[in-house]
């Protein structure tokens, strides 16, 4: 604490003017002894939050509430919500000696009765963590009250056990990691209501049967038969709207990419990727519903995919205050894993999952989403691979060192990233650059040695990482197992049989799904596999622009038949959407921060940066590098309509970035 923080008063008793030292109040470490140095609160902070039901006294029926204990200058207060989003005060009283907190019962052991008079409230909490920190500020407020004793200039003081530095530090840094994140969503659930009350502005159609509007600067002409709901994303790639269907009487997502082949690049990514959601038939894989007809091939500029509309992403859901119990992170880790077992029988590797790419809904119902990275791969063949796939924190460790002929077990870690993101709620690996990223996961899972890295054809990563293993030794300085204490033992054990730096070892999809972990969730009808293999045959010709407008186009008329070859000359022609498409949950969730500079707008709100994302390297590199990068892709939000069966892929397809 700065010396200007914190003084003596007449009596020789510290003074403090700093509210963060409070912060560490939302842990429950303070506790009062007389025979210490007292502290002075001179200003309101929010000590503890979250859910409490309440009893009313006239029709004696319990209400569920959000509840915040904060920090007056003189006392604590209870506040109680009508919701923690609008945090409409239906009443608050001050914590004293009057109070008396107890535990219900055995039968809920996380839940607390705090009661004065004839009144009670029960505070329950998600986790044993949460309801100890509760308990002991809540404890804490009521002996406060009995100590508080006034000095000489009228301010009130309570006895307290002062903390060493190092406690204050990693308190006050804790509690500025909050409010950054507190403040982020405030501004995130800002932006989206003034996004939902930002109405498009309409212009004159230059096509009968559709309409034309501006949003977020971007220009739409859709079917008349759809009507316009709201923007919900917006990034390098185009824009997304959700917009009913007045024939079908759906909300689905429609996504304008425009001028999507002036970067060949980026037009090589769009066609694999709606190639790919054409191909998977699978219900935890999203596919496209309809793509609408341009006006001709060769006026072919714009591109308008339709896809299903879902409420949210696992990333926000992670990040939100909801709970995530054991129950819901084992459905989702069975979805996630159903899905990959589909897509790698159709010798595909997604080769970017994250928790940004795993689209949910309100029925807990996951979908993984954006395939623009996607490759074959074939048992038989010798494959040269890209160094550039995942998000860095969600990246293979034989992939940052520079193995060009990786396997579906590099999604196998990503999803094991995810899993264990899930239960901590923050990213198990978040290394700034490769050389941090590698050490995270050297400090949790042990150095290799060198027989182990076998797989390493690269020198100097190979040299790297025996200087690491000389170093550290085989065994880790913070294990998994310390890291997650409070998760279930089957849960540790598939995140430790994920998380393995040796691919062979590495758990497979099949032995993940009969894990006992699944055991009591597990359905083996959905474990299906694809009927055929993904053909990446046409990544082989030479992708110019107008090859790639033929081949968009011919995904278009699957979606539209009756459209000729070119339609030159047809320019009355009226993008209509003849695709069945199915039951949707429409979007619940305010849209949060874009992933990253160039973020993916697949049909979901954007999601906070806490997850770095990087650009695809042109070259592979060959050592470990330092430089951090940024995701610049997209993903299409569809659900797929028909599943063309594809001839078996036979040369393997050339990288294309």
């Amino acid at each position: 604490m700065s010396a200007q923080d914190e003084d003596k008063n007449g009596d020789g008793v510290y003074v403090t003017k700093s509210r963060s030292l409070f912060s560490m109040w939302l842990h429950g470490k303070a506790a009062p002894s007389k025979a210490h140095p007292a502290v002075v609160f001179r200003s309101a902070d929010v000590i503890q939050e979250g859910y409490l039901l309440k009893q009313g006294l006239r029709l004696k029926m319990w209400t569920r509430r959000y509840f915040i204990l904060r920090l007056e200058e003189r006392h604590m207060t209870l506040g109680y919500y009508t919701s923690k989003d609008s945090l409409t005060l239906c009443s608050e009283t001050p914590i004293g000696p009057g109070h008396v907190l107890g535990q219900v019962n055995s039968k809920f052991p996380r839940r607390l009765e705090l009661r004065w008079g004839t009144k009670m409230m029960i505070l329950e909490a998600e986790d044993q963590k949460t309801y100890e920190a509760w308990r002991n500020a809540l404890q804490e407020a009521i002996r406060w009250n009995h100590a508080m004793v006034p000095t000489k200039d009228g301010s009130f003081v309570t006895y307290g056990k002062q903390a060493s530095e190092d406690q204050k530090q990693e308190e006050r840094s804790r509690a500025e990691a909050a409010k950054k994140l507190r403040d982020k969503q405030r501004a995130d659930e800002a932006a989206a209501a003034a996004n939902a009350a930002n109405k498009p502005k309409y212009l004159p159609a230059t096509r009968p049967g559709t309409q034309c509007f501006m949003t977020s600067n971007t220009r739409f002409e859709i079917p008349s038969n759809f009507e316009y709901v709201k923007t919900i994303g917006s990034g390098a790639y185009g824009v997304v709207i959700s917009a009913t269907d007045s024939k079908s009487g759906k909300t689905v997502a429609i996504k304008n990419i425009q001028r999507a082949f002036d970067d060949l690049t980026d037009a090589k990514r769009i066609v694999r990727e709606i190639k790919l959601m054409r191909h998977l038939n699978h219900k935890c894989v999203l596919g496209v519903e309809d793509i609408f007809e341009p006006v001709a091939l060769s006026k072919f500029e714009d591109v308008y995919i339709v896809s299903q509309l879902m409420a949210t992403d696992l990333h926000r859901v992670i990040y939100s205050r909801h709970a995530l119990s054991d129950e819901h992170i084992a459905f989702f880790m069975y979805q996630m894993l159903c899905a990959m077992k589909y897509v790698h029988s159709a010798n595909v590797i997604h080769r970017d999952l994250k928790p940004s790419n795993v689209l949910v809904n309100a029925n807990c119902e996951l979908k993984i989403c954006d395939f623009g990275l996607a490759r074959g791969v074939f048992p038989e063949e010798e494959l040269e691979l890209t160094e550039y796939v995942v998000t860095r924190w969600y990246r293979a460790p034989e992939i940052m060192l520079g193995c060009m002929k990786y396997t579906r077990e590099v999604d196998v870690w990503s999803m094991g990233c995810i899993f264990a993101e899930m239960m901590s709620r923050k990213p198990l690996f978040p290394g700034q650059d490769y050389i941090d990223q590698l050490h995270l996961i050297m400090n949790a899972l042990g150095a290799p040695n060198d027989q182990e890295l076998y797989f390493l054809t690269n020198a100097r990563a190979r040299k790297f990482m025996n200087a690491e293993f000389q170093k550290r030794g085989p065994n880790p300085t913070k294990p998994l197992a310390h890291m997650f204490t409070d998760s279930p033992p089957d849960a540790l054990d598939l995140l430790q049989k994920m998380l393995v730096i040796d691919p062979n070892k590495r758990i497979s999809v099949d032995d993940a799904l009969a894990h006992p972990y699944l055991a009591s969730i597990r359905n083996v009808d959905d474990e299906t596999t694809a009927t055929s293999s993904f053909d990446f045959d046409f990544e082989n010709e030479k992708l110019t622009k107008p090859v790639l407008q033929r081949l968009i186009w011919d995904e278009m008329r699957q979606f539209h038949p009756e459209v000729g070859d070119t339609n030159e000359g047809d320019n009355d022609s009226v993008a209509t959407t003849q695709a069945s498409i199915t039951p949707v949950t429409p979007a619940t969730s305010a849209t949060e921060q874009e992933d990253s500079a160039r973020s993916e707008t697949v049909v979901k709100v954007s999601t906070p940066a806490t997850e770095e994302a990087k650009p695809e390297d042109d070259a592979p590199t060959t050592e470990p590098s330092s430089n951090s990068d940024k995701d610049q892709r997209t993903s299409i939000n569809g659900k797929m309509t028909d599943a063309q069966t594809r001839q078996e892929a036979g040369e393997p397809a050339r990288e294309v970035s």
